[in-house]
């Protein structure tokens, strides 16, 4: 195994291991874990992504407002790949955090206007969040219309995350 490869693995096992512990012990690292995102390093970004979605839920600081619009920002990120886990990640931050739930499914129902080449794909991460929280949203007829244009997306995952979001609603 490579240097590179094994820093890589690494750096994975390590990410595995703080998604598995507790994240109101993980709060307390609450800088350090935005300093990742904010960096330039991809995978630091991805896991920050991932880590700050886990923690909306035991912010007692309520300091996700004041990160909230560049989080969103990156679903316009030059990597695909960053903009779809923001895309399946903001619902976690939305049920957990009813004041950011306008801003967040504002920002998910304009995935369908992406830069992106795959905005089906971009879509079926909004489904993903919208998921998270649809049944607390006071108006649903957006986020309805949002998913029902997908059913028949060129898009296999757009598809099927569409038709799983319209069963499990009975819509």
């Amino acid at each position: 195994m490579s240097d590179s490869e094994s820093k890589c693995s690494e750096r994975f096992q390590n990410y595995k291991k703080l998604m598995k512990a507790d994240p109101k012990e993980l709060y307390l690292y609450w800088d350090e874990i935005v300093k990742k995102l904010r960096g330039s390093d991809y995978h630091h970004k991805f896991h920050g992504i991932d880590l700050l979605a886990r923690l909306a839920s035991v912010d007692r600081d309520n300091r996700f407002p004041e990160i909230i619009d560049y989080y969103i920002g990156l679903l316009d990120s030059d990597k695909f790949t960053l903009s779809m886990h923001v895309a399946q990640n903001l619902g976690k931050i939305a049920k957990a955090k009813p004041a950011l739930r306008p801003k967040i499914t504002k920002a998910l129902l304009s995935t369908k206007n992406t830069k992106h080449k795959h905005p089906s794909l971009l879509m079926s991460g909004a489904v993903i969040s919208f998921m998270e929280y649809y049944e607390e949203v006071k108006n649903k007829k957006l986020i309805i219309k949002f998913v029902k244009n997908l059913v028949n997306s060129d898009s296999p995952k757009a598809r099927k995350k569409a038709q799983e979001f319209l069963s499990k609603y009975s819509l």
